[in-house]
């Protein structure tokens, strides 16, 4: 089992420690950016003009293909990004 150390270091060591440990961290978050956050389309008619489509009609007959989710009250929530992916398969 081992001991704990105690070290007594002057405040200027440890000012310095501090600031280092700072600068690291800032060098970080600044190499690792949020991802960015998803565009969301509400509704069907959102959707179609997004796509393209000349109605909501369309969107709702390729439901069981287009990627989207329903809210707790049943309204369609569409994600761009994956609209995007599954318009260009």
């Amino acid at each position: 089992m081992s001991r704990p150390v105690s070290l007594t270091l002057p405040p200027e060591a440890v000012e310095t420690i501090v600031e280092m440990a700072v600068q690291r961290a800032v060098e970080r978050l600044r190499a690792e950016p949020d991802p960015p956050k998803p565009v969301l389309l509400y509704g069907a008619k959102a959707a179609a003009a997004y796509l393209g489509m000349p109605s909501p009609k369309m969107v709702n007959n390729r439901l069981d293909r287009i990627p989207h989710r329903k809210e707790e009250g049943g309204g369609l929530v569409f994600e761009t990004a994956k609209l995007d992916a599954w318009a260009a398969s």
